[in-house]
């Protein structure tokens, strides 16, 4: 992958010296869109592509780990099932899923797919 930007923008690896964000003001990050916190264990992935949803998934699931949720719902939608046949092989080939079901009668069906963390 080839990448343009300006030196300003670049910095080493492991570097004590990083930008802080000033007093009062958040820093915006577009890196990571999908952060679940204290309370949020539901992932709408409804109309993205397969490849995007997979993304999102990993990035995810990267995040609950980190942040101790071991539980979510992942909303897929019914549609083709093209997204919920790729989230389903992805989560059985995944080592740090425990058990995947869809939903049931109330939960969404076939539409979602609840996931358990180890």
């Amino acid at each position: 992958m080839t990448m343009r930007t300006t030196l300003g923008n670049l910095r080493l690896l492991g570097s004590t010296t990083e930008d802080k964000p000033k007093a009062g003001r958040k820093r915006a990050s577009g890196d990571d869109p999908v952060q679940p916190t204290a309370g949020e264990n539901r992932l709408d992935m409804r109309g993205l592509m397969v490849d995007e949803c997979l993304l999102e998934l990993d990035r995810f699931i990267d995040q609950a780990l980190r942040t101790g949720l071991r539980e979510f719902t992942i909303v897929h939608g019914k549609g083709t099932g093209a997204l919920r046949s790729a989230v389903q092989k992805y989560l059985k080939d995944s080592k740090f899923v425990k058990t995947h079901r869809l939903g049931v009668y109330g939960e969404g069906e076939s539409g979602v797919t609840i996931v358990e963390l180890k």
